[in-house]
């Protein structure tokens, strides 16, 4: 195992960069392989959270960091949808990444960090607005929702509404079942839990789970193929999304360490999602391709 915290991000951002080209893109085989090869990205984001998650000393501020970047993200999204809109006459379907993101690490945080149980049944509120992301979703692939309201909705929406959450919570789920079991097996002896839980072994055992939690999202997608309802579809998105599963080389060889470390660096990380997509569509723009 190779690949440090660090480098995967590094791995996540070129992958998600190539499926937002593919975004652009007329459909073609070209399109299909960048998508496809797109899908790389998000098991890669939602492992890095999730290892965020457990190791960060202060999830608070982490999740303001994420709550900050989803209201510029949300701004970003109705300055592309009002271009789009006045200058071309149509909407394209954009979602909340980073909304996504804070939703995942609240419902890590009411569960394993919080010590109030009665706040725990705040966790309704990121489940009502995973499902209402994801009902608002399908309305949209399917022109029910094509209308200016979309502008300012779509900004409000989660990313990944339904494979976002299961991967996550299956990885999170599967890993604290593991370790668990560790301590029990151990006398819960927090030394040797501790050396046990940082050997490569252990890294390894986290990274096949977390594989697994991607191939249960990716078989989830593939049900959906076959899903056939007239006058309704589930979108391409579908199609792509099988493909999760390629990320797998990348996630085993992860070796749980953080990497390099510079805070100028990891503010970059952030903000190069709404810069990346802004240049991303002002090119194709300029060259008449959009």
């Amino acid at each position: 195992m190779v690949i440090s915290n660090f480098i995967l991000k590094i791995i996540a951002l070129i992958f998600m960069t190539i499926d937002h080209v593919g975004v652009f893109l007329p459909s073609s085989p070209l399109q299909f392989t960048f998508r496809v090869l797109g899908k790389i990205a998000l098991p890669i984001f939602i492992y890095t959270t999730l290892e965020g998650c457990k190791k960060t000393k202060d999830i608070k501020k982490y999740m303001l960091r994420l709550g900050v970047m989803s209201i510029l993200m949300y701004i970003a999204i109705v300055i592309a949808q009002l271009v789009l809109y006045f200058n071309n006459g149509y909407l394209l379907v954009f979602q909340n990444t980073f909304f996504t993101l804070l939703n995942l690490v609240f419902i890590y945080y009411l569960f394993f960090v919080n010590k109030n149980k009665n706040k725990r049944r705040m966790v309704i509120l990121p489940i009502l607005i995973f499902i209402g992301s994801y009902i608002f979703f399908l309305l949209r692939i399917n022109g029910i929702s094509e209308f200016i309201s979309s502008i300012f909705v779509d900004g409000l929406t989660t990313m990944y509404a339904l494979e976002a959450p299961i991967m996550f919570v299956g990885a999170l789920l599967g890993i604290y079942i593991y370790e668990e079991i560790v301590r029990k097996r151990l006398n819960n002896d927090e030394t040797l839990v501790n050396e046990f839980l940082c050997s490569k072994k252990a890294q390894l055992s986290r990274n096949i789970i977390m594989c697994l939690s991607i191939a249960l999202v990716s078989l989830i997608m593939y049900s959906f193929t076959y899903e056939n309802i007239p006058s309704f579809t589930f979108g391409n998105a579908c199609v792509y999304n099988t493909y999760f599963i390629i990320c797998f080389p990348f996630i085993l060889l992860y070796n749980g360490k953080r990497g390099f470390n510079n805070k100028i660096v990891n503010g970059a990380f952030y903000l190069y999602y709404p810069l990346h997509i802004g240049i991303i569509a002002l090119i194709f723009i300029l060259i008449g391709g959009f």
